[in-house]
């Protein structure tokens, strides 16, 4: 459950991350602004959210990876799709 004590806790992580002296060690709003997944519609939800797309998927292909700092996934590729 996404409730008052689980808030704490992440920002608990962010705050020890960021005293480690890690980049971003998690970040409550997404991924810098990205998120992997996002559940749109289900039974706790009240309504379903809508999304507009602004442009179809990309996928742009990483020879080697992507090996960013402090990311502990990598991938060879990379999707994006523009949400208004």
């Amino acid at each position: 459950t996404l409730d008052e004590a689980a808030m704490k806790e992440m920002q608990a992580i962010t705050d020890q991350g960021v005293k480690d002296g890690m980049e971003k060690p998690l970040d409550l709003a997404g991924e810098r602004g990205e998120y992997h997944t996002m559940c749109v519609n289900g039974p706790f939800y009240k309504k379903r959210v809508v999304m507009e797309v602004n442009s179809e998927p990309h996928r742009e292909d990483k020879e080697g990876g992507t090996h960013w700092k402090g990311n502990i996934h990598n991938a060879d590729s990379i999707w994006t799709i523009s949400l208004k």
